[in-house]
């Protein structure tokens, strides 16, 4: 906008010239369905993290028994009591709706490598336990890239700090 103005010229003007209209377009949807859905995820760190909806079709449980299905590379996650030598205690994440358990030996066990991070995308309720599924992931990658700030107010910018951008990669079942 500054660098129009600048130049004598506004939006306005610009679309007068030019002959562009608008074309609004209302959005329409409410809810994308995420609050509503069962979400999990597993980071780099052998970390697993449940939303609230996952923990209450665990029915709320404190402790998680972990299985694998080899043949199939499908991991299962079944509500547990915490007094269950093999199960890992599920913790919430402060005052939030979030809960993770810690798996980093379940997947070194299993040579289950993920990368930096995925999220389950048919996460499912079967015989009692959530089933994930390793080959329908969303992958998290993390890469690092420059960020311009300055240091005093009357210096230039100097691109000496690191920020993570997000992507989000599908991974489809049979695929790369």
């Amino acid at each position: 906008m500054y660098g129009l103005l600048r130049f004598g010229v506004t939006f306005s003007e610009l679309r007068a010239r030019h002959g562009m209209k608008r074309k609004w377009e209302e959005f329409t949807q409410t809810n994308n369905g995420r609050a509503d859905a069962v979400r999990v995820s597993l980071n780099a760190r052998g970390t697993f993290a449940l939303n609230q909806k996952a923990v209450d079709l665990l029915g709320g449980t404190e402790a998680i028994v972990l299985l694998f299905d080899k043949a199939n590379r499908l991991i299962g996650l079944k509500p547990s009591s915490p007094k269950v030598n093999h199960a890992c205690g599920l913790k919430r994440v402060g005052a939030s709706q979030s809960y993770f358990l810690r798996a980093k030996s379940f997947c070194n066990f299993y040579g289950i490598d993920i990368g930096d991070k995925v999220v389950f995308n048919d996460a499912q309720m079967e015989d009692g336990m959530i089933v994930l599924n390793l080959d329908n992931v969303t992958e998290v990658v993390r890469r690092a890239r420059p960020v311009k700030y300055r240091v005093a107010p009357d210096e230039p910018s100097k691109p000496v700090q690191t920020k993570f951008t997000t992507l989000l990669r599908m991974k489809m079942p049979g695929g790369e």
